[in-house]
């Protein structure tokens, strides 16, 4: 008579096998869970991005194109001086009075400071630039300064701030800064 065969795994290889399995599982979902968070971390990257760049346009578009003058808050001086001093000094609003002679101010709203505004005096409008989905940073809030090469050049207007965005357990920050030169009317 022969011998009968056992059709199962020994102690050892169960082992193993156990083992291999309990190393590789945990690091597939590591691996997994990376993933997930950094893909969310560029989303949020990307809704920054877009919305930053949509400020940025919004402000380029109304500097460059219906801009006339910066003035002071009661809209009657212009004030972009000559430039005297090699550092400038920011505001943290600006007034514009167009080429239609109406005006309108950019700033970052007080009530909810997270977003930026553009208020038109006519109608007494305000408009934001951006969402609640993104914040406009406290330490690195909106900032306008501006000045002139000489008398006869049109004013230089030069912008910063900081968009910025929660993101599980990782808040992301990106910052913005641009010049633009008004148009000559």
């Amino acid at each position: 008579m022969g011998r009968i065969r056992n059709k199962s795994f020994t102690l050892v290889e169960l082992i193993v096998a156990v083992g291999v399995v309990a190393l590789v599982l945990p690091a597939i979902f590591n691996i997994f869970f990376v993933i997930i968070r950094q893909q969310i971390v560029l989303t949020a990257y990307q809704d920054m991005k877009r919305q930053g760049d949509s400020i940025a346009k919004n402000i380029k578009y109304i500097l460059q194109n219906r801009a006339s003058q910066i003035t002071d808050a009661t809209y009657l001086l212009e004030v972009c001086p000559l430039i005297t001093t090699p550092t400038p000094t920011y505001f943290p609003r600006i007034y514009i009075k167009d080429r239609d002679d109406n005006s309108l101010s950019i700033y970052q709203d007080s009530l909810n400071s997270d977003k930026i505004a553009s208020l038109a005096a006519l109608p007494n409008k305000k408009y934001f630039l951006n969402t609640t989905s993104v914040q406009i940073s406290q330490t690195s809030p909106l900032a306008f300064s501006c000045y002139r090469v000489n008398d006869f050049t049109p004013a230089s207007v030069s912008v910063r701030y900081t968009v910025g965005k929660s993101a599980l357990f990782k808040n992301v920050s990106l910052p913005y800064s641009f010049s633009v030169r008004l148009r000559n009317y």
